[in-house]
């Protein structure tokens, strides 16, 4: 018997003639099986809500916090919006691997809980999806000040959010969230967004 074939027959239910299983924990359990190591598995073990970050927090704790928190707060946008390379705001953030991105490219369920985690964010930079389209919000007159009119380390956060994204099966969703920092960048005299955070934004959403 395969691993793959050995995980299926422990994490699903016969029901004659066809089996019940969780899409998760089958993914899950690839991740282990084909060698994605313990510290990037912890990243899919957060977004099924199996443990929680670092700090002690679940996911839905987090997008359940208000947008003042959200900005003052720093250490959870690695666990959130991981990615391949070590956190420089949070080293207990675990890095993603080859096996943990496939993982989540496999996964439409854990895909809809990172989208979950990008809607929120939307809303803290006072934007809104309207059918793969992102436009202002309507707290974009309260949020713009917070990031958009002033050079800040914002857009970092931002440069992380699309590349993980791109990473994890979201490609199309960072794709609209870049075309409406462009917009703004173009019509909005009021966002600030320097060339370097442009060109970043850019390379975060390439193709590899």
């Amino acid at each position: 018997m395969t691993s793959a074939e050995s995980i299926f027959d422990s994490t699903c239910q016969a029901s004659a003639p066809f089996y019940v299983c969780d899409e998760t924990t089958i993914t899950w359990g690839l991740v282990l099986s084909y060698g994605s190591n313990e510290a990037s598995a912890s990243i899919f073990a957060f977004y099924r809500d199996d443990q929680p970050d670092s700090r002690g927090r679940r996911l839905a704790d987090i997008l359940e916090r208000n947008d003042e928190w959200l900005e003052h707060t720093h250490d959870y946008v690695p666990f959130v919006f991981p990615l391949p390379e070590p956190s420089g705001s949070n080293r207990d953030a675990p890095p993603l691997d080859n096996e943990t991105i496939a993982a989540f490219r496999a996964s439409e369920v854990m895909r809809d809980r990172l989208r979950s985690a990008y809607l929120r964010m939307l809303r803290f930079y006072g934007l809104r999806e309207r059918t793969w389209h992102v436009e202002k919000g309507e707290n974009w007159d309260d949020r713009k000040a917070k990031w958009a009119t002033v050079p800040m380390h914002y857009n970092i956060r931002i440069t992380r959010i699309l590349r993980s994204m791109c990473l994890l099966g979201l490609r199309s969703e960072a794709e609209a969230f870049k075309g409406c920092l462009i917009r703004l960048a173009q019509l909005d005299r009021h966002c600030d967004f320097d060339k370097r955070a442009l060109a970043n934004w850019h390379e975060a959403t390439a193709e590899v």
